[in-house]
C-alpha cells in the first residue's frame, strides 16, 4: 500500500512542519514500522506491505497547538479528512486499486 496523502477537514490544522505535495496539496502521512522504544524515535515509511488481517499504525501530522476540543468535536462528527492511497493486491491475478476513504474515528 502506498499512501498518496491526506487532506484535512476545514476545522483541522495540519502541522506547519508537515510535508505537502506542491501539485495536489495533499499532506504526507506515514506508516509506523517500528514503534518508538525508549528514547529512539519510531521508523516512519511512506510505503508498506500489509498482510491480510494485519493492522498498521500511521502518523498523521496535525498541528500540535490545535486545541483538543476542536479535535474531539471533529472526531465526534466524523469530519477529520480524506485519505488517498494506492493498493496493489497480490493474488493469483494482482490488481491495482485507488482507495479514498474518509478518515474517521476507529
Amino acid at each position: 500500500m502506498r499512501i498518496e496523502g491526506y487532506k484535512v477537514a476545514r476545522d483541522i490544522r495540519p502541522d506547519p512542519k508537515a510535508t505537502r505535495d506542491s501539485t495536489s496539496g495533499l499532506l504526507e502521512i506515514k506508516f509506523v514500522e517500528n514503534p518508538s522504544q525508549g528514547d529512539a524515535p519510531p521508523t516512519l515509511n511512506v510505503d508498506s506491505i500489509i498482510r491480510h488481517g494485519e493492522n498498521k499504525q500511521v502518523w498523521v501530522p496535525l498541528d500540535p497547538d490545535q486545541s483538543d476540543d476542536v479535535l474531539e468535536k471533529a472526531l465526534k462528527e466524523g469530519r477529520i479528512g480524506k485519505l488517498k492511497a494506492e493498493i496493489l493486491w497480490f493474488a493469483d491475478k494482482p490488481r491495482f486499486i485507488r482507495y479514498r476513504p474518509k478518515i474517521r474515528r476507529v
